[in-house]
């Protein structure tokens, strides 16, 4: 049986989403969230090569943190043995991690966070070995989607058969072999998300009046912001585009200022995670308090950079911001850029909206299009047979 999927490999984490019953289940019980008749899950996004380690089969931890996973596959420097997730960061000492220089069809890390995802999802703790086939959805930033030998060569490593094997003993040797089919539904970051909020499962329109306004999709991520348009129901080609900015780099303004105050920069990753749960930070015994306090400063000033960059990009395309009906922020970034958005980039008539689940929303997007895709196709065979 074919699993429809859809998966974005983040700069920050690599998301999941799909419908398939059969696996529902199985991806809730491993930590993932139900969302409608769909589920989610995400993989922190940190690779580090693997080796043996030692341990007393003691402990809680849940099975996305041990992620030790042996990949064979057509992409040479992907195959081999690695930490994935949260075990590259408590058992790994050279952390590969995303960097704006990365373009990310090319690099092998992508392909290696792609397949332990799919992996971990298809997972069935019943089954020692698996082989399963996969219609995939996945996407490329905006400016990395329009150099098709890119999307091209990155379709290529992804189609045909792959093996994931478990090195845990948590998984008992599991072992499982993906076949990825050659209808890889391939989307830039951002034009996904207008997908997402513009259309239900059925292809129908959430707003029956979208075909008359000037829709913006903004999807802030860590490292890249990727911005679709979408004009009368159509998407407007000048209104594809990418620039480089998003979380991370207010992260690491954050970590330089905790630096120069308490001699202390944590790792980018971890400070997210303490923004985002409200966790407190421990420098030694000492509790940084204001943590919250610091993040939404370098925020606001971050989301009036970024307003900026965007109103002179729309300018040199020849955009009238006046005429934007409304505007879509989607990704990881939206829960910290909200306000400063709604303060520098909002016009008297534009609305500025967060749909729930921003973060997944690319990710939905993707899976609507495939589903929609495969639904077309199908209904075009059952006519050409009668």
């Amino acid at each position: 049986m074919k699993r429809m999927i859809g998966c974005e490999v983040g700069n920050y984490d690599t998301k999941l989403m799909t419908k398939e019953k059969a696996l529902i289940d199985l991806i809730v019980a491993k930590g993932g969230t139900k969302v409608d008749d769909a589920v989610t899950m995400h993989i922190l996004n940190a690779v580090a090569p693997a080796k043996e380690r030692r341990s007393l089969g003691v402990g809680n931890k849940s099975l996305s943190n041990l992620l030790d996973v042996t990949i064979d596959t057509s992409e040479k420097e992907a195959c081999g043995r690695w930490f994935v997730g949260g075990l590259a960061h408590t058992e790994g000492t050279q952390i590969f991690k995303p960097t704006r220089d990365d373009e990310k069809a090319e690099n092998p890390m992508t392909i290696v966070m792609l397949l332990t995802t799919l992996a971990f999802a298809l997972y069935d703790p019943a089954k020692a070995k698996q082989k399963e086939v996969v219609s995939l959805g996945t996407l490329l930033p905006t400016e990395e989607f329009f150099k098709k030998d890119v999307a091209n060569r990155f379709v290529g490593k992804i189609k045909g058969e792959h093996k994931v094997t478990f090195n845990d003993a948590a998984f008992k040797g599991s072992e499982i072999t993906i076949k990825i089919n050659d209808d890889v539904e391939l989307l830039p970051e951002g034009a996904a998300g207008q997908t997402a909020t513009a259309f239900d499962w059925d292809g129908q329109p959430y707003d029956q009046s979208f075909a008359t306004k000037m829709v913006v999709n903004i999807d802030i991520g860590s490292i890249d912001t990727d911005v679709s348009i979408m004009q009368e129901g159509e998407y407007l080609s000048k209104g594809f585009f990418g620039i480089k900015g998003g979380t991370t780099d207010v992260l690491r303004s954050i970590a330089a200022d905790l630096n120069d105050k308490h001699g202390y920069k944590p790792d980018t990753h971890k400070l997210d995670y303490h923004i985002r749960s409200k966790k407190p930070l421990l420098i030694g015994n000492q509790v940084i308090n204001n943590l919250s306090e610091i993040a939404e400063s370098h925020y606001e000033q971050s989301a009036w950079l970024l307003s900026n960059k965007l109103t002179e990009e729309l300018k040199d395309r020849a955009i009238d911001k006046q005429q934007l009906n409304e505007v879509n922020l989607i990704g990881g970034g939206p829960e910290f850029f909200e306000k400063g958005f709604k303060r520098h980039f909002e016009s008297k008539d534009m609305r500025i909206i967060v749909p729930a689940n921003a973060r997944f929303k690319n990710v939905e997007g993707v899976l609507k299009s495939l589903l929609f895709r495969n639904h077309v196709a199908t209904e075009g065979e059952v006519f050409e047979e009668k």
